[in-house]
C-alpha cells in the first residue's frame, strides 16, 4: 500500500539495510581511526628523524665553539679551571644549556606518541637556540679573540662527530663527470632550501615585552639564516673542488660531503619553519 511504502526500510529487508548502514558507519570510523594513527606514526617518525638531525647540529655547533673557545668546551671537565671567574660562569652556562638540549633530544627519541613528542621537539628547538646564544657569548668573551667566523663551515663539517662516519665509498662505477653532475643537482636543491631558511628569518623583531618563546624563536631564525649562508658558501667550495677531482673515488668523497650538507640544511629548514610558526602564531 501507499502508507506502507512510505515507511523506510519496511518489509523483510529492513534489518539487513540497517545492518549495512551500521556496518558502513563502523567501517568509516575504523578508516578514520586508522588514518589518524597513520598520520600520528608518520609525525612521530618525522620527529624522531628531527631529533637525529638536531643532534648533528648540536655536534657541529659544539665543535665550532670548541675550536674557537676551548675553555668553554661543554664536553670537558673543568675546561675553564684556569680562567677568570666570569669565564668559568659562562662555561657553566654553556655546559648547562648543552646538557639540556642533549636530554631533550634523548627524550624526543624515546617518545612513544606524536602527542608527547611534539612539545618536546618545540622545547628542544628553543633550548638549542639558547645554547647557540650561550656559545656565541662565550666566543665573544674569549680572551684569545678568535671570532666565530674564523672557524669555517668546512672545519665544522669535517671535524665534528656527525661528520666522522664518512668513509671511502664503494666504487659506484660512475665517472667523475657523472658524479660532478649529481653534486651539482644536490648543491642547487640544497641552496634553494638554504634560501628558504634565510627568507624565513626576514621577520619583524618581537617587541621587548614578547614572551621568551617568541624571543628565542626569532633568535633561532637569525642564527639559522647565518648558518645557511655559510652552508651555501661551503657548497660552492665543494663544487669548485669537484672540478679538480682526478678520480671517481675523490669525486665520491666530495659527493658524500654534499649529501651530508644537504641533510644539515634540511634539518635546519625544519627548525626554522617550526620557529617561524611560533613567531607567527
Amino acid at each position: 500500500s501507499v502508507a506502507s511504502s512510505s515507511v523506510p526500510f519496511s518489509g523483510p529487508d529492513s534489518n539487513q539495510s540497517w545492518r549495512e548502514i551500521r556496518g558502513s558507519r563502523q567501517t568509516r570510523k575504523q578508516d578514520i581511526s586508522f588514518n589518524r594513527l597513520k598520520i600520528a606514526d608518520t609525525t612521530l617518525s618525522s620527529l624522531t628523524q628531527f631529533a637525529d638531525g638536531l643532534s648533528q647540529e648540536l655536534s657541529g655547533e659544539t665543535r665550532r665553539l670548541t675550536l674557537a673557545a676551548p675553555w668553554a668546551n661543554p664536553g670537558k671537565v673543568n675546561a675553564a679551571a684556569k680562567e677568570k671567574a666570569e669565564l668559568k660562569a659562562q662555561a657553566t652556562a654553556v655546559k648547562d644549556s648543552n646538557g639540556k638540549v642533549q636530554q631533550l633530544i634523548e627524550d624526543l627519541k624515546s617518545a612513544e606518541t606524536a602527542e608527547t613528542a611534539l612539545p618536546i621537539a618545540q622545547n628542544a628547538i628553543l633550548s638549542f637556540a639558547a645554547f647557540r646564544d650561550q656559545a656565541a657569548q662565550a666566543i665573544k668573551m674569549n680572551p684569545r679573540k678568535v671570532e666565530a667566523e674564523d672557524v669555517t663551515t668546512a672545519e665544522v663539517l669535517e671535524s665534528s662527530p656527525a661528520a666522522a662516519p664518512v668513509k671511502a665509498p664503494a666504487p659506484s662505477g660512475k665517472t667523475v663527470a657523472q658524479i660532478s653532475a649529481e653534486l651539482g643537482q644536490i648543491s642547487n636543491s640544497t641552496k634553494d632550501r638554504a634560501d628558504e631558511v634565510i627568507k624565513l628569518a626576514k621577520a619583524r623583531e618581537p617587541k621587548r615585552d614578547a614572551n621568551e618563546d617568541v624571543q628565542q624563536a626569532y633568535r633561532t631564525l637569525q642564527s639559522n639564516a647565518n648558518a645557511a649562508r655559510n652552508y651555501k658558501s661551503y657548497l660552492d667550495q665543494l663544487t669548485s673542488s669537484m672540478r679538480g677531482a682526478n678520480s671517481p673515488e675523490a669525486a665520491e668523497q666530495l659527493l658524500l660531503k654534499g649529501l651530508q650538507t644537504q641533510q644539515y640544511v634540511n634539518n635546519m629548514l625544519s627548525n626554522s619553519r617550526a620557529s617561524r610558526a611560533i613567531l607567527d602564531r
